[in-house]
């Protein structure tokens, strides 16, 4: 089966939803013909009609930045005209979108709609005053074997992503003041303004790194400010028994899963979402 995969970025790039997008797509290569669809390659279409006849299937991902071009509008004003399956991440919704209607028109046209967490769903259809309508929830794949406990001596504070406002800063800092603590943060955005003082801020690393990393700390902190679809991170550190100082905005814990149902349910969902593909 052939397919087009519609996304803002590349997956390449290092954010949750870009690294369960790579999985996702890499495992269903195994039996369709997957092209990716987004801002790095979206304007060197001069058809997008006859461009979107070829595919079998369309999966719309994430389209934060994709639906504030032209080519952009003009691809989602064709999308209406056909079936696809809605995959999504986040909820297409930052302030610099003024018109939250493409989201709802999404949203009802498509064939199939599926969110990561129960979190998600009941976030995502409040935001945009969305009527139910059947729907599937499925976890992001992580590689269960990858994160697992191997600790010794563990010590200190251990923070992971991007540093900006809706991923919890504050309430990082009000954490950590209150309790007299310090951390690390490893981010890949280190040229920010932002300065915390019980904080030391150290370059990022690879995805491959961070079980090492989970077993190299005594707590990981998570403090979203919004609320997280599903929290990549708050799962693969669950899986290696770090300690967790998290708050009620993330999707992971939404599921409610002990540790067999959540390494059982992680390690199946590639599998779960191809069949319902």
């Amino acid at each position: 089966m052939k397919i087009a995969w519609i996304a803002d970025f590349t997956t390449d790039r290092q954010g949750g939803s870009q690294i369960t997008d790579s999985f996702m797509i890499n495992y269903g290569k195994q039996e369709h013909e997957i092209d990716i669809l987004g801002l790095f390659n979206i304007n060197n279409l001069t058809n997008i009609e006859q461009y979107l006849d070829k595919y079998n299937k369309i999966i719309v991902s994430n389209f934060i930045e994709l639906a504030q071009t032209e080519i952009g509008k003009k691809l989602f004003a064709e999308l209406l005209n056909r079936k696809f399956i809605r995959y999504i991440h986040d909820y297409d919704g930052l302030p610099i979108i003024e018109d939250n209607q493409i989201q709802k028109d999404i949203y009802n046209k498509a064939q199939k709609v599926i969110f990561l967490s129960p979190l998600h769903k009941k976030t995502y259809l409040e935001k945009y005053k969305l009527n139910d309508k059947p729907t599937l929830i499925i976890p992001p794949y992580i590689n269960v074997n990858a994160f697992k406990s191997f600790k010794s001596v563990v010590t200190g504070n251990l923070l992971l992503g991007e540093v900006i406002i809706h991923k919890g800063i504050e309430n990082v800092y009000n954490y950590l003041v209150e309790n007299d603590e310090y951390a690390d943060w490893y981010t890949w955005n280190t040229d920010h303004e932002v300065k915390l003082g019980n904080v030391t801020f150290k370059p990022s690393v690879s995805y491959s790194f961070m079980p090492i990393l989970f077993n190299t700390y005594e707590t990981f902190i998570h403090l979203p400010e919004w609320i997280e679809p599903f929290g990549r991170t708050v799962a693969e550190a669950f899986l290696t028994d770090i300690k967790l100082e998290t708050n009620k905005n993330v999707g992971f814990l939404s599921y409610n899963w002990d540790m067999q149902e959540t390494k059982e349910n992680l390690m199946n969902a590639r599998f779960q979402f191809w069949k319902s593909i």
